[in-house]
């Protein structure tokens, strides 16, 4: 830890990552109640988690521009503009313009800048630490995220009651202010792949690296393990959708900021144990994640109160911080370095891709039933996954992160 520490870059890196986290909290809690607040409609508020979420259907295509740009340039450019874009929204409140078609006009273009960002904070990440310390770099950089979001997904809920969601909106755009400072100070800056420089204008080698990123990937375990999460990630979307009004039915903004808080919180527990069970298989972890926030998922609407609500949401979030932090680490540690700002925004877009879809039938499906309905689903979505990975051979039998390499995960440049 002490020698992370002392990496000029990686602590830029982290505190301007911090930095970012706590306003994308607020953010993330301020879009969602907002849009039920406009309109009292979950109908909305999934459209709303839609355009949040559509845009990293297409990350990969940023992947080839991560390897090929200078990445400090890439964090001031994408920071400023996310600011910038941010604070339309208090702006328009301030003006009495604000309406719900300005809202979910921002949205998706800061979600669109925002897909050149995150694959550059992966990809820059084994560049500034070394290979020993990469799963503890993971780890920490997941554990105080986890924590900035539960302690300010916590606070959106206060703030929300006390002064209403816009004031949100103007302190994430300091946030990302600050954050361009701090990353604006990294010496690291440019990519490792030398050939990718010469040819950074030509159109034909910028899809000609997209398709060398699929083909690298094609009939991995990779891909597997990607459309696991990919289905999972369909019912995620759709309980985002419905948690404001299932909240706002136990409790109002309050509970809605304490449920929030409760599911960062199990994020960072898991997150945090990460580097604690590096050692445990990876096929018999994602067996017992998954079982773990299956039934935890289900319970949480099953228990009476807020309180029992929360600790199911707790139980349930754990795997999936633990799940966050050893699945990057692993990618991180086997993949090769030229290819990796490819590659993590590729898994990237497919973990990602159904959870805007998810959404928009969450927030329909909750307008016409009940929000309660889409926790039974994501419960035996999981169940369901749990299931596949059992029958499974080679998933179920991965061994620990540390002890995997390019051909178990049946990754190679010649496919």
């Amino acid at each position: 830890m002490r020698e992370i520490l002392k990496n000029r870059d990686f602590v830029l890196l982290f505190t301007g990552r911090l930095s970012t986290n706590a306003g994308d909290s607020l953010y993330s809690i301020g879009v969602m109640w907002l849009a039920f607040q406009l309109t009292g409609s979950s109908l909305f508020v999934g459209v709303a988690g839609f355009l949040t979420r559509a845009p990293t259907a297409i990350q990969f295509l940023f992947g080839p521009l991560v390897d090929r740009w200078d990445i400090r340039r890439i964090f001031v450019g994408t920071q400023f503009v996310q600011g910038l874009l941010v604070l339309i929204i208090p702006i328009a409140a301030v003006l009495d313009a604000l309406s719900i078609w300005i809202l979910l006009g921002v949205i998706p273009v800061l979600s669109l800048t925002n897909q050149l960002a995150m694959p550059a904070y992966q990809a820059v990440l084994p560049r500034v630490v070394t290979s020993e310390n990469l799963t503890e770099a993971n780890s920490l950089f997941s554990t105080a995220a986890q924590g900035i979001n539960a302690v300010f997904n916590g606070l959106s809920g206060l703030l929300i009651a006390v002064v209403g969601a816009t004031a949100l909106f103007t302190i994430d755009a300091v946030t990302f202010f600050i954050a361009m400072i701090l990353l604006s100070q990294l010496s690291f800056s440019a990519a490792d792949s030398e050939d990718s420089a010469g040819n950074s204008d030509a159109a034909s080698g910028y899809f000609s690296e997209i398709r060398e990123g699929f083909d690298y990937l094609r009939g991995s375990l990779v891909l597997q393990i990607a459309a696991i999460a990919t289905f999972t990630n369909f019912g995620y979307g759709a309980v985002l959708a419905a948690l404001p009004e299932y909240a706002n039915s136990i409790g109002g903004p309050e509970a809605y900021g304490v449920l929030t808080a409760t599911l960062a919180t199990g994020s960072f527990v898991g997150a945090l144990g990460a580097s604690f069970i590096s050692d445990v298989q990876y096929g018999r972890f994602l067996l017992v994640g998954y079982l773990t926030t299956a039934v935890g998922v289900i319970l949480a609407v099953v228990l009476p109160g807020i309180v029992l609500t929360a600790a199911a949401i707790l139980v349930a979030s754990v795997a999936l911080g633990a799940y966050s932090v050893l699945t990057r680490s692993m990618m991180q540690s086997v993949v090769d370095n030229s290819l990796l700002g490819r590659v993590m925004s590729i898994t990237q877009s497919a973990y990602d891709v159904m959870v805007p879809v998810g959404s928009l039938v969450g927030g329909f499906v909750s307008a016409q039933f009940a929000p309660r309905v889409m926790f039974y689903a994501l419960g035996g979505i999981y169940v369901v996954n749990v299931l596949y990975i059992a029958g499974h051979g080679t998933l179920r039998s991965l061994p620990k992160v540390g002890d995997m390499d390019q051909e178990m995960l049946r990754l190679s440049t010649k496919n």
